[in-house]
């Protein structure tokens, strides 16, 4: 997934609205250094093939879960 710096603001927002949990250097880090380290789903040490294959199987059992 491709998130272009401008877009951090409107995700953070997005994220305390919702009361998710994020990293404490969230708050420190600059739009720019949280695209950098961004992959998809993970954390940032995951590399971007872990973070595919763990983004399709979120995809398929949210898939799933909503058939139910």
């Amino acid at each position: 997934m491709n998130i272009q710096p401008q877009a951090i603001p409107e995700l953070l927002h997005q994220i305390a609205a919702l009361n998710l949990e994020t990293p404490k250097s969230f708050g420190r880090l600059t739009p720019a250094k949280l695209v950098q380290i961004y992959n998809g789903t993970g954390p940032d040490w995951m590399p971007a093939w872990g973070a595919t294959g763990a983004g399709c199987l979120f995809k398929s059992v949210s898939a799933c879960c909503a058939d139910s």
